[in-house]
């Protein structure tokens, strides 16, 4: 069922212009089953490129994964960068530490 012309926009161009009407985070299956409808794709058609379907959405800077197969547009997701602390340890420090620098050669002299 075409419901407008997408003849000369690619699946992943759809699929965009999709989620800008939805409201909430969705399904990839529910994304290309809607995304083929809106294309007028056969069942054969949609079989065949719903893989690179997944895989646009996936490489996209557009999208991003909200958990559990649920993908929305990446501007409407808030992303909250957390105050962390990362300790990083230098494993030379380590070994020199360990290293007994005290030479048993002072005992042959």
């Amino acid at each position: 069922m075409k419901q407008k012309n997408y003849d000369n926009k690619s699946m992943i161009e759809v699929a965009e212009l999709l989620m800008q009407r939805k409201k909430t985070p969705q399904k990839f299956d529910k994304i290309a089953q809607e995304v083929s409808e809106l294309m007028g794709l056969s069942s054969e058609e949609f079989v065949a490129r719903k893989s690179r379907l997944y895989a646009d959405i996936t490489l996209s800077g557009k999208f991003v994964s909200v958990g559990s197969g649920t993908w929305d547009l990446k501007n409407r997701q808030k992303f909250e960068l957390g105050d962390y602390h990362l300790a990083i340890e230098d494993d030379d420090e380590e070994e020199e530490e360990d290293y007994d620098y005290d030479d048993d050669s002072e005992d042959d002299n």
